[in-house]
């Protein structure tokens, strides 16, 4: 990463329906996101971007039901260099990381990785949890591509 890649950081919502117990006909789990992308342009080689310090709480994830919800995290690897996510950056390694402490002083960051982690266990209907993250780029890698990965944001019946 010579120049810099630029870096694009997507996010989706998805709802696993509860397979075990039973609720109440008429019970809907939903979570919204307040945004679907986080595009950080340039990163030079182990260069950092973080959402906490332009805009705490940065990211927004609703719950929009009527059931309360978990929601946890996860990411993918780059596209289309295949960038691993790891805990913190290396050779074509990035580091994503999430807070969900949005307010002063600095948060406490969590690194993501492909395996699901915990954001919220309960976010009860009509409650908005935030959460920003920071991207760490790798120390050495192709550069001057566009990479993609994904966070996916998914949400299940919390009991």
């Amino acid at each position: 990463m010579r120049f810099g890649s630029a870096v694009i950081v997507e996010l989706y919502a998805v709802w696993i329906a509860a397979l075990l117990g039973a609720s109440a006909e008429g019970d809907r789990l939903s979570v919204d996101l307040n945004t679907n992308a986080w595009n950080l342009s340039a990163v030079p080689a182990g260069g950092t971007i973080d959402t906490w310090y332009d805009s705490p709480g940065y990211f927004a994830v609703s719950n929009s039901g009527t059931v309360a919800a978990r929601v946890y995290l996860s990411v993918t690897n780059s596209s289309p260099s295949g960038w691993k996510p790891g805990s913190t950056p290396g050779i074509e390694q990035f580091a994503l990381l999430y807070a969900r402490e949005v307010g002063r002083p600095l948060p406490h960051y969590r690194p993501l990785h492909t395996e699901t982690v915990a954001l919220h266990e309960r976010l009860a209907p009509g409650e908005v949890g935030r959460f920003d993250l920071r991207f760490e780029a790798p120390l050495r890698a192709g550069g001057g591509i566009e990479e993609t990965m994904t966070v996916n944001v998914m949400s299940i019946e919390s009991e």
